[in-house]
C-alpha cells in the first residue's frame, strides 16, 4: 500500500507515515486488540524458514479512548502472553519497532549479524549510514510526537547533508519526549501532511526548492508496509512545526490507527 492509497481508505488524518520495517521484518502488529504476525510460510527478509514468534517486543499502542503508550509485550508461539493480554482491548491498535529513547536515555539501534534476519530490538537500517531518519514517541504528559529528519534541519539549503541519529535524539528531547521508538530510515520516512497536502518522499528527495513534495499524479512513491494515520482525538488545534528538510508533528493525546 502507498501513502496515497492509505489516505483514500482512511481519510481524516493529520498525517500518514510508515511504521518502519515492520512489513519485511518479524515485527508484529496489533489490530483491534488482536496480535498480527506473519502467517506460515511467509518469511521475514533474510529469514531462512518461517517460525512462530517467541520474544518480548516493544509496541507503540493506541487505545480506543485515544490514549497512547509504549509498552513491552511478551509473545510466546505467536500468542500474547496471558499475563500481558490485559493491556489489549477491542479498539487497541499498534506496531512494534525498537527503542531509540527510553526514559530520556538514548538507546542505540542494533543491527543483526550478517546472514540473519532482524530480531526484537534490531533494525535493518545500517547504523551510522547517511539516510533520512524518523522516530515516534511520547512526552511525559502523554502527547504523541513524530520526528522525521530529511536533510539538514539547521541549513535546509545544504542538500548534501542528512540527519544523524544524534540529531534525531536531540530533536526528540527538544520536544519533551521521554520515550521513543525508531520508526525507520530512508524510504520508510515517507509521510503525507494533510494540512499542506504535501508528500515527503525522503528516499527520492528533490535537489532544488522548486521541486517540493506535492501529492500529485505521477509522483514517485515507495510502497510501504505498515502505514499509521495520526488523528487528533481532543478536537484541539494541533501544534505542528514544519521545515523544508524536516518535520515534527505534536498532537495532544493523538491516536495512531494502523492501516495494513
Amino acid at each position: 500500500m502507498s501513502v496515497r492509497e492509505a489516505i483514500a481508505q482512511c481519510p481524516g488524518g493529520i498525517t500518514y507515515f510508515n511504521a518502519g520495517e515492520s512489513g519485511v521484518m518479524i515485527y508484529p502488529l496489533i489490530e483491534n486488540g488482536r496480535l498480527l504476525t506473519k502467517p506460515a510460510p511467509s518469511r521475514a527478509l533474510g529469514q531462512k524458514e518461517w517460525e512462530p514468534l517467541s520474544d518480548t517486543f516493544t509496541f507503540f499502542l493506541q487505545h480506543a479512548d485515544g490514549r497512547a503508550e509504549i509498552r513491552d509485550l511478551r509473545i510466546a508461539q505467536n500468542q500474547i502472553h496471558p499475563d500481558d493480554s490485559k493491556y489489549l482491548q477491542p479498539g487497541t491498535n499498534g506496531f512494534s519497532v525498537p527503542y531509540i529513547l527510553k526514559q530520556r536515555k538514548r538507546m542505540p539501534p542494533k543491527n543483526p549479524p550478517p546472514g540473519r534476519t532482524a530480531q526484537s530490538g534490531e533494525t535493518l537500517y545500517t547504523i551510522g549510514a547517511p539516510a533520512a531518519l524518523s522516530a515516534i514517541g511520547l512526552t511525559a504528559d502523554g502527547r504523541v510526537v513524530r520526528v522525521a529528519l530529511i536533510g539538514d534541519i539547521a541549513n535546509p539549503t545544504n542538500w548534501e547533508r542528512l540527519g544523524t541519529e544524534d540529531d534525531l535524539v536531540r530533536y526528540l528531547l527538544d520536544f519533551g519526549v521521554t520515550d521513543a521508538l525508531f520508526a525507520g530510515a530512508s524510504g520508510d520516512v515517507q509521510s503525507y501532511d494533510a494540512q499542506s497536502q504535501t508528500l515527503a518522499v525522503a528516499a527520492e528527495r528533490p535537489k532544488s526548492k522548486d521541486k517540493r513534495w506535492v501529492l500529485k499524479p505521477g509522483q514517485t512513491e515507495r510502497g510501504l508496509t505498515c502505514i499509521v494515520k495520526l488523528v487528533d482525538t481532543t478536537h484541539n488545534s494541533v501544534i505542528a512545526r514544519s521545515r523544508l528538510s524536516g518535520e515534527a508533528t505534536l498532537a495532544p493525546h493523538a491516536s495512531a490507527g494502523v492501516s495494513i
